[in-house]
């Protein structure tokens, strides 16, 4: 699916001048209970969707000399979240790979945005007893991300929550 994807955007739209990684999945584990299979789906969804769907494009970003990555990470990138061994890994892939791929690419007109941010308030915790007052809006995301596109500049946000 996702080759098919690149096939077509590279084909109709030619080289995005912004690729935005925003998809991520939570799973609750500890290290001392986790298995194997989670861990692999949580890098799979959390790292590799966005190494996959960049990687494809670099070479002609670089080639243009223009483009903006936008990593969607997590506070979970930064530190370690209890009971979610497999979720903090693959977030701290994540990061790891804006960081790389903000350094390579540096002096070359791309530019690498990572957001951190801690709670955001989506579906994903509807049935959760979890207070949401707190929560990041999706929205503030969504500004912070334009906001960095038109300073054209790499940076790392990071948002807790209130």
């Amino acid at each position: 699916m996702l080759k098919r994807l690149v096939h077509f955007t590279k084909q109709y739209c030619g080289t995005p001048q912004v690729i935005v990684n925003n998809l991520g999945v939570f799973a609750a584990d500890a290290m001392d209970n986790t298995n194997t299979g989670l861990l692999q789906e949580q890098m799979q969804v959390n790292f590799w969707s966005g190494y996959n769907l960049t990687m494809p494009f670099v070479a002609s970003i670089i080639e243009r000399g223009s483009g903006h990555v936008v990593n969607i990470c997590s506070i979970a990138s930064i530190e370690a979240v209890p009971y979610a061994s497999s979720y903090s890994i693959s977030k701290h892939a994540q990061l790891g790979f804006s960081r790389v791929l903000q350094s390579d690419l540096q002096g070359k007109g791309i530019f690498v945005t990572s957001i951190l941010p801690g709670n955001v308030d989506t579906s994903s915790w509807d049935g959760s007893s979890a207070d949401r007052t707190s929560f990041i809006q999706p929205q503030q995301i969504a500004d912070l991300v334009l906001a960095e596109l038109l300073a054209l500049r790499s940076n790392e946000i990071i948002i807790r929550n209130n």
